[in-house]
């Protein structure tokens, strides 16, 4: 029998190896592909998370732990499918595949995971142009 773990902070710890690596490169930090497997499936069999849950999570583990190919190869798997068409852009996107990355986030259409982040992301562009505006009147 499998003992109980703290999903919390196993799920922290997938991404606790610091930022990804801006040009694709492997960190020493960061998770292996066995490593993140195995935290995902034992994840996904104590939360009782279906198959595809369990896929887009290994996912985005893999692509943060700069194991980019695993989780291109598992957002191709389920191309047409919103939350991997948006993760197969951020992959385009770090490997500096602007055009593709562009086609899959459009493939993917608008995802409510990026509404906040683009909130955040107007309000600092205006707080951006009113510092300049007062730094340089």
């Amino acid at each position: 029998m499998e003992k109980s773990v703290d999903l919390n902070r196993v799920g922290w710890e997938l991404f606790a190896s610091g930022a990804p690596s801006p040009d694709l490169s492997s960190r020493p930090e960061a998770f292996t592909e066995k490593a993140l497997r195995e935290k995902i499936s034992l994840l996904g069999r104590q939360a009782n998370w279906d198959s595809r849950l369990q896929e887009l999570v290994l996912a985005i583990a893999l692509l943060w732990n700069d194991r980019c190919e695993p989780a291109h190869e598992i957002a191709q798997a389920h191309e047409g499918e919103k939350d991997f068409d948006l993760l197969h852009a951020i992959f385009h996107k770090r490997e500096g595949d602007l055009p593709n990355s562009a086609y899959w986030r459009r493939s993917g259409g608008r995802h409510l995971c990026l509404e906040p982040l683009e909130g955040e992301a107007s309000q600092a562009s205006e707080l951006k142009a009113l510092l300049a505006w007062s730094l340089h009147p």
